[in-house]
């Protein structure tokens, strides 16, 4: 069982993203995107339930595999890894209200996926009820899950772990281009060493929600500019 949800989740999801996005993208129905949130956070809930059946007690405390003595870092050190990553999200929010010139630029940059960002009342509440679910279950499966099944299975090292289930996360996000994809990798990586840090996935799945849900803070104009 193992094994076979981290085949689905290295090989099978970047694959069903890819086609996926590409359905949706040459949809002409006005309920597409709600139909994929729906889809989206259905499966993620279905396999992060299967991980938590499969988990013995103590799931979200410690590691199932020991860092090296000296390597994790300290939990004040996880602490301002947090605050700087809340500042870091908010940053651009704040200057996108304050200024005409961000706002046009973040415009360009959700043009590029107003195939599957939230437009309407509706959308954007399924949006926001998605972006808990991929807090939950992504960190559930990548950080929670296959983190751990590279440590304990494949008897790897903490780094090695970590930098593969990385890689395999911003696969997962192919939809976003390969600069979404570099993107998404490098946040995974974050999600990971918090893991390492604290040894729960509370951070982790708080942040990862934070990052969906800032896309609703954005002025008005700016998420209009995700119609399709």
């Amino acid at each position: 069982m193992h094994s076979a949800l981290a085949v689905f989740l290295v090989f099978v999801v970047p694959v069903w993203d890819a086609w996926s996005a590409r359905r949706l993208k040459q949809s002409t129905d006005p309920r597409r995107k709600i139909r994929a949130y729906l889809a989206s956070g259905g499966w993620l809930w279905a396999a992060a339930a299967a991980v938590w059946a499969m988990e013995q007690p103590g799931f979200w405390f410690p590691l199932r595999w020991a860092p090296r003595p000296g390597w994790a870092p300290p939990p004040m050190i996880a602490a301002v890894v947090c605050a700087a990553f809340f500042a870091g999200l908010l940053a651009p929010v704040a200057i996108a209200w304050r200024s005409g010139k961000a706002r046009a630029r973040v415009n360009r940059a959700m043009a590029k996926l107003s195939f599957i960002l939230p437009a309407t009342r509706s959308e954007r509440w399924l949006f926001a009820g998605l972006s808990v679910t991929a807090g939950v279950g992504e960190e559930t499966l990548y950080r929670g899950f296959l983190m751990r099944y590279f440590g304990a299975e494949w008897h790897l090292g903490v780094a090695i772990a970590l930098l593969i289930t990385s890689c395999v996360f911003g696969a997962a996000h192919g939809y976003q281009g390969v600069k979404g994809i570099a993107a998404t990798g490098v946040v995974g990586g974050i999600m990971g060493l918090l893991y390492v840090a604290t040894g729960s996935l509370v951070a982790p799945m708080a942040l990862h929600a934070a990052v969906d849900l800032r896309i609703l803070l954005f002025p008005a104009d700016t998420r209009a500019a995700t119609a399709a």
